[in-house]
């Protein structure tokens, strides 16, 4: 192929080979730029059906517009060639950088190529496009004209061509296979973008312990350690990886998608929030040392004469009088104004500690209160666990047992919990509410849960936010406290 032109684009070297088809480097005539083209293989290329979801995928993935997604400029077929035309990236693909460094990266290099990268990948989720073979040879960090940015490559022909890779077994090659999830590994039929959750986390994974998640002899074996097998512990193999990253990662790449981070921009938000910059403090300027002044001979003053002497003395003590009348004067002044107000009304001394005053608020937030804990007793059996999950917001956040969740983790621990209890009796103790600012606020209280086989006594902590006219929980933390 090398030296013929499709359309306009006239081939010039191979970039790279794989199952699904060829990538070459071209030179668009018409432009007079550089390109990558993405052309399948001829007898794929035969598959009409496959070519048309090949060229509706290109469509999709072109209306992806972000710095970190290798941009999509065209789509041609003559004949039996058929390819999407693509940026051309001068770069190193994240495998390579991996080789290159003989080892793993630093932590906080692969947070800061990773995190533009979950970005990148949220908004293909929002627009409802699942890359499905996210692996390091399909991640690019650009290296050109100054500019430094990973990207994202081949969106959406990994889903195009999922048909062909289940009929093909020998496209599917063991680099792809280290970074299925594990619904990919058993072929479900709803993959859903938290399949992409997982493959980028073991790619992210991979580059902090320099070698893949498992690492088996065979397909067989590899399948069966994805679906059945923790991982090794990460910081066994690079104990450099703070555990916050550890355990974030783990998260990500559990074995039940709903486990996971319920989307990149919180994974992304996960990772940045632990990995905040410390404050600061600039040291304070010392001012420069100056020379000592020239010492000068001491002259032999005269002895003063008794009338000057008093004289001296009488106006130290009139100066010392006035300096002390004028603090009293200034004094009783302030004081003056301090305990009066623009109406002339005295006010009161401002207390020590001032408590927040009742939010006007609090009458409709216990409401929600109550029939939260109604729809908590109910939940028993499953009953009205959608009753119950409707007081939480879409992007709920909460700890359990020392794990972040989402609010389909939440849901689904509910719902296991709850599958085989009965009489469950929830008893909400003393709550105290603080506001925020008028649409968000605090709820604390003592939780007393009792069920037929468990009990639990602690303080809970509740985030609230009044989202589109409903007062919604968007945190929930519980601590276990003694009687």
């Amino acid at each position: 192929m090398v030296g013929k032109t499709l359309s306009h684009y006239r081939i010039e070297a191979v970039l790279g080979d794989g199952g699904m088809g060829t990538v070459y480097r071209a030179h668009d005539e018409r432009l007079n730029r550089p390109v990558a083209l993405k052309m399948l293989h001829p007898h794929l290329a035969r598959d009409q059906q496959l070519v048309e979801r090949f060229r509706n995928e290109a469509r999709i993935q072109a209306s992806l517009i972000h710095p970190n997604i290798v941009s999509i400029f065209d789509f041609v077929q003559e004949g039996e060639m058929c390819a999407i035309v693509m940026e051309y990236i001068e770069g190193v693909m994240f495998s390579e950088l991996l080789a290159q460094q003989g080892g793993p990266l630093p932590w906080k290099q692969v947070l800061e190529l990773f995190t533009p990268l979950l970005q990148a990948l949220d908004l293909a989720h929002s627009r409802g496009i699942i890359h499905r073979d996210l692996k390091p040879e399909n991640l690019i960090l650009q290296n050109s004209y100054g500019v430094k940015a990973p990207k994202i490559m081949d969106f959406g022909i990994a889903r195009a061509l999922g048909d062909a890779k289940r009929q093909t077994a020998t496209g599917v090659k063991m680099g792809t296979l280290a970074y299925m999830s594990p619904e990919q590994c058993r072929a479900d039929k709803d993959i859903t973008h938290l399949t992409d959750i997982y493959s980028i986390a073991a790619t992210m994974y991979e580059m902090l312990a320099g070698r893949a998640p498992f690492d088996e002899d065979s397909e067989y074996a590899l399948m069966n350690a994805i679906i059945q097998r923790p991982p090794t512990p990460l910081r066994r193999l690079n104990p450099a990886v703070p555990e916050w990253f550890e355990r974030a990662l783990m998260q990500a790449m559990a074995k039940d998608p709903h486990y996971r981070f319920a989307s990149a921009k919180l994974l992304a938000e996960d990772l940045a929030g632990h990995d905040a910059p410390p404050l600061v403090i600039p040291p304070t300027r010392q001012p420069s040392p100056q020379p000592p002044p020239p010492v000068r001979p001491p002259l032999t003053p005269s002895p003063p004469s008794p009338g000057v002497k008093r004289n001296w003395v009488i106006l130290g003590v009139t100066g010392s009088l006035v300096l002390v009348a004028l603090v009293v004067l200034v004094f009783a002044v302030v004081h003056k104004k301090s305990s009066v107000d623009p109406a002339g009304v005295p006010s009161p001394p401002p207390p020590l500690s001032a408590s927040p005053a009742p939010p006007n608020e609090a009458p409709e937030i216990n409401a929600v209160l109550n029939q939260w804990q109604s729809a908590w007793e109910g939940i028993a059996g499953g009953s009205n666990l959608d009753t119950y999950m409707s007081f939480y917001a879409d992007d709920f956040a909460g700890f359990n047992e020392g794990r972040r969740m989402t609010k389909a983790q939440w849901r689904a621990d509910k719902a296991d919990k709850y599958a085989k209890k009965t009489a469950v009796r929830v008893s909400i103790i003393d709550p105290q509410i603080t506001m925020i600012n008028s649409g968000e606020a605090n709820v604390t209280f003592i939780q007393d849960f009792h069920s037929t086989n468990h009990s639990d006594y602690g303080r809970k902590e509740l985030r609230l936010q009044k989202l589109n006219g409903r007062w919604l929980i968007t945190y929930e933390n519980w601590r276990e406290v003694r009687r």
